[in-house]
């Protein structure tokens, strides 16, 4: 069994960002999609970065579309529902497992943080980790002198 493992979302600038877009390279393309939703504070922006990749035939891509889409709703509370949910009801019909998990959980935190919000609720937003966070067992997995 994997055993999952925490990678931090290296924050980039647009230029970065489009550059990895334009790179053909799925794991860039990936990369650059997911500090885009994570980081960009325009959540617009970063929505029409994602619409631009929900049609690519890569699940590595895919993928991150609509992991992409559920950052943007859990740290900003806004979505483009109408837009999100036509993606992810698409990338649901994937043969890949981890891509339809990715829509399923997408879909769930826009029914949590965007939906419920619009309706009123106080519904606390994500809040994003720092850049150099990283989980108490990888901070302290070095052996301390006995």
């Amino acid at each position: 069994m994997n055993t999952p493992h925490y990678v931090p979302v290296h924050r980039r600038t647009r230029e970065e960002i489009l550059v990895g877009l334009s790179s053909g390279n799925p794991s860039e393309i990936r990369d650059a999609l997911i500090s885009a939703a994570y980081w960009e504070e325009n959540w617009n922006w970063a929505q029409q970065q994602l619409v631009k990749f929900a049609e690519y035939d890569n699940d590595l891509v895919l993928w991150a579309v609509a992991t992409g889409l559920a950052f943007i709703a859990a740290f900003n509370g806004e979505i483009n529902e109408q837009e999100a949910r036509s993606i992810l009801s698409r990338l649901k019909t994937r043969p890949n497992t981890a891509v339809v998990s990715a829509a399923e959980e997408a879909e769930a935190d826009i029914d949590h943080f965007v939906r419920r919000r619009r309706e009123g609720e106080d519904i606390d937003l994500t809040e994003r980790l720092p850049e150099d966070w990283r989980p108490p067992s990888e901070r302290f997995s070095e052996k301390r002198p006995g």
